[in-house]
């Protein structure tokens, strides 16, 4: 978690799309935060709105719920809550002075909707690794504040266990219920279902029941099926705080939309404090959705008094960035010091095009064509930092199986500790890896870009000389390795037996060299060409050798592993197979590469 910053109030325009839900909902306003400590109490923009006489909905942040009565008299209450100390109001230009000249009211921001924002990305993250160790997050949960899920979805497999619906009416802002009953509030069996009410009629919902199969997804082999999520043995529950906006202006597109209120957030993370507090054992509660632009933190938002209580006890809140692709940015709540605020990487480590990062960002998750579960049974591929943040959360429930007497902050920092730098302009942030995680972690991984054969965390060197004589071979090239950390030295060329060719006069091993994770075992791989190779009758044809990291350094390749008859992608052509080890009978085994299907 990030450390605290103190900001004052900051601009509260929520029109970022997060995830897969269309890019239609309410018209974007100013997004960029404040970060000075004599600023006013009422964010700025709110002024401009009320100027013709007009009203706006606010949520107001007192400093205890004492000041609530005074800070209420200063418009039409629209919701209250049970403990936190902040009230949704009707206010015009009047009001808003009211509440600035109240010395209990710490902050006034817009109740503005805001927007939503697997088999290759488990594995990813070492979550194949953890469900094989019986790590499936077994007797957790995660909260899914979201659009609603799909209750009865095979992937979830009856694992929701506890439901509610906080969907703001306001007839101003065209916004409608889309709790099944109507109301604006409603809760027990049945209340987030998208199978009834308005979002049966909405594909616009399907957003729910897809971070919630990244969560906790459990494949029944059938067409089309992941094989799982991240916390395949983790209970859901499912929190609707998505309203149906019925407006041009609300939805900046195509009529009807989806947004979440914060007021509903809050009532949300509010209803989330009372299961954790009454026994459900809750780990994470996910929120992908925001808005905004924030390169500061955003602490007067009043969630954060909601997500401080729920870590207070034992609940992490994680938070979708938002998809601008900001490179110093991120969005609101995920601006909010105390959240886990998730970034996109694809499955190769690199930064989701969309991704936004920097300095407030405290993890990276797979969020690029991750399929999951949508409603009616069925399943797709979407991309966000909407799929990203389910990871983060399934992670948590995980560690918490197996670390049930850490604290949920020091889980976070395990996250941290033990995943995967991925470096980039102006901040490194790690992608998690549950499998490091569950080894201990807190070790140096390997940065992304650093040259690693043996994957101790320290540099290695490859050096090629091509003029070097090998045996009796003049010119025929040998590549130097020096791997830091005093770990020592070696002499590769074509005489050892398990590098193809055969060393030969005027062959220049080594020309030319490269380096990657060819395999994505963790270590560096090194890519050889030998451009006067002679291959067959062909003269100077020329090839390129892989040679492969492992524990003990460069070597042999790892021995491929079958395939099922099932179809698959092709696959680049393997290295040849070495003839024999000899010289490296000391190594660790080679690892398995089975390659795997895209999941949650």
């Amino acid at each position: 978690m990030k450390k605290t910053i103190w900001t004052t109030v900051v601009a509260a325009a929520m029109t970022t799309t997060l995830g897969a839900i269309p890019a239609q909902a309410t018209a974007p306003t100013s997004t960029t935060g404040v970060a000075t400590a004599t600023a006013a109490v009422v964010d700025p923009p709110l002024y401009d709105r009320t100027a013709d006489g007009s009203t706006v909905r606010v949520n107001v942040l007192t400093q205890s719920r004492t000041d609530i009565p005074e800070a209420a008299a200063a418009g039409e209450t629209k919701q209250n809550f049970d403990a936190l100390p902040v009230v949704t109001l009707k206010v015009d230009k009047a009001g808003l002075d009211r509440l600035a000249a109240q010395p209990g009211v710490v902050s006034v921001t817009e109740d503005k909707p805001e927007k939503a924002t697997l088999d290759e990305s488990v594995p990813l993250i070492g979550g194949d690794a953890a469900a094989k160790a019986g790590k499936t997050g077994a007797g957790t949960a995660v909260a899914v504040l979201d659009s609603g899920v799909d209750t009865r979805h095979p992937f979830l497999g009856g694992r929701v266990k506890a439901e509610a619906c906080f969907s703001p009416i306001d007839p101003d802002l065209g916004a409608t219920s889309l709790c099944p009953d109507g109301t604006a509030e409603q809760e027990g069996p049945g209340s987030a279902d998208v199978a009834s009410g308005p979002c049966a009629a909405l594909n616009a919902c399907d957003h729910g029941t897809h971070v919630a199969g990244i969560v906790a997804g459990k494949g029944t082999g059938t067409a089309g099926s992941p094989k799982t999520g991240v916390a395949p043995g983790a209970d859901i529950v499912a929190i609707q705080v998505f309203s149906q906006l019925n407006t041009a202006d609300a939805c900046g597109g195509e009529v009807p939309c989806i947004g979440s209120f914060p007021s509903a957030q809050l009532a949300a993370l509010e209803k989330v404090l009372k299961l954790k507090q009454a026994g459900t054992p809750i780990v994470a509660a996910n929120l992908s959705l925001g808005g905004g632009h924030y390169t500061t933190a955003c602490d007067s938002d009043p969630r954060k008094v909601a997500i401080d209580n729920l870590l207070g006890a034992g609940v992490a809140t994680v938070v979708a960035a938002g998809n601008n692709g900001y490179t110093d940015a991120v969005s609101v709540p995920g601006c909010v010091s105390s959240a886990v605020t998730v970034g996109s990487t694809t499955d190769d480590d690199e930064l989701s095009s969309f991704t936004n990062r920097g300095t407030l960002l405290d993890v990276f998750a797979p969020g690029t064509s991750i399929v999951s579960s949508v409603p009616g049974g069925n399943y797709a591929s979407k991309n966000g930092t909407s799929m990203a943040a389910p990871h983060v959360a399934g992670a948590l429930a995980v560690l918490r199986q197996a670390y049930p007497a850490k604290s949920v902050a020091d889980l976070v920092a395990l996250l941290k500790s033990s995943g995967r730098p991925i470096i980039y302009t102006g901040a490194t942030t790690p992608r998690i890896d549950i499998g490091a995680a569950l080894g201990g972690g807190g070790s140096t991984p390997q940065p992304v870009g650093m040259t690693d054969f043996n994957g101790d965390g320290a540099e290695d060197i490859a050096i090629s000389d091509t003029q070097a004589t090998v045996g009796t071979d003049a010119k025929a090239g040998l590549i130097r390795i020096v791997y830091g950390g005093g770990k020592g030295t070696a002499e590769i060329s074509q005489d050892l037996d398990w590098v193809p060719g055969g060393s030969e006069a005027n062959d220049y091993f080594g020309e030319t060299l490269a380096t990657l994770d060819y395999n994505k075992d963790g270590f560096t791989d090194l890519v050889v060409g030998t451009p006067s190779e002679d291959i067959g009758t062909a003269t100077d044809a020329g090839m390129v050798d892989i040679l492969y990291g492992a524990a003990g350094g460069l070597g042999p390749a790892p021995p491929r592993p079958r395939t099922s008859s099932r179809a698959r992608a092709p696959e680049p052509s393997p290295p040849r197979p070495p003839r024999r080890t000899t010289g490296w009978g000391s190594r660790s085994p080679p690892r398995s590469t089975t390659p795997a299907g895209r999941t949650c």
